[in-house]
């Protein structure tokens, strides 16, 4: 019954995502609506693809319940190691 939850919550941020993405690359809706957006990210290569497509912010609550706190640092070394058209904010110096 959880795998059947899990998987259903992912397949509808999956679609909530594409409709996101969309709606930015189309010009529908601005930065700022999708940096509000709440869309689950359940592991890494989610975050990239948030990012990618101009999230600032990312909701990693189920990710984090399913994946643990490793989960957080496995998003850092993604993006780090990404080749990304959006440059990464500065952490410090």
């Amino acid at each position: 019954a959880r795998l059947a939850a899990l998987t259903s919550i992912y397949a509808h941020a999956r679609q909530n995502q594409k409709l996101m993405e969309d709606l930015y690359v189309h010009g529908r809706i601005g930065k700022t609506e999708v940096h509000a957006a709440q869309i689950k990210t359940m592991n890494a290569e989610d975050a990239c693809i948030r990012y990618q497509a101009g999230a600032d912010l990312l909701q990693i609550y189920t990710g984090f319940i399913y994946e643990g706190p490793a989960l957080v640092q496995r998003i850092v070394q993604a993006m780090v190691a990404a080749p990304m058209t959006r440059k990464l904010p500065s952490m410090g110096k």
